[in-house]
């Protein structure tokens, strides 16, 4: 923990990208699409990587119209900045998040991007990846994932990675 604060103020510190409110499930706000929004969503990992471990990394519902919106050149560039950080950081993010939920679409339209996504995520990050089917199983695939245990008796949830 840093100097002088209590894990409950820390916890409770403002982060503007990653939501820590229901930790260890650390849920992404939105994607980063512009250089001050990467900067700003690499600063919390770094935060996040530095201060916790066993976490559950959740992303927002995939919304290819929200990527439509971004300056290319501006994408671009975010992308080159995380891809470099990635790079560099994926060993201590193996180690301290337990896996990736890629959530879906209440109609089920993304499922096939979604499962295209999981794959490659998966390969790069080389962390479980999951999708997550039914809101309300969102708990209990985290459980999954933090203490990687599959025995359980829910329908719906199952791994998908090896």
């Amino acid at each position: 923990m840093t100097n002088n604060i209590t894990f409950k103020e820390f916890l409770s510190m403002p982060f503007k990208l990653l939501s820590l409110q229901n930790y260890p499930e650390v849920t992404i706000s939105k994607f980063p699409i512009t250089l001050p929004e990467m900067n700003l969503w690499l600063t919390e990992m770094n935060e996040l990587l530095a201060q916790y471990q066993d976490f559950v990394l959740i992303y927002p519902t995939f919304d290819p119209l929200y990527f439509d919106q971004a300056e290319p050149q501006s994408l671009k560039a975010a992308r080159k900045m995380a891809l470099a950080w990635f790079q560099e950081n994926r060993a201590l993010l193996k180690i301290k998040c337990r896996g990736i939920i890629l959530p879906i679409k209440e109609d089920d339209s993304d499922l096939p991007i979604i499962e295209i996504h999981r794959d490659e995520l998966e390969s790069f990050y080389r962390i479980p990846t999951e999708i997550l089917y039914h809101p309300k199983d969102l708990t209990t695939l985290s459980s999954a994932l933090l203490y990687d245990f599959w025995d359980m008796p829910t329908a719906g949830i199952h791994k998908i990675s090896s």
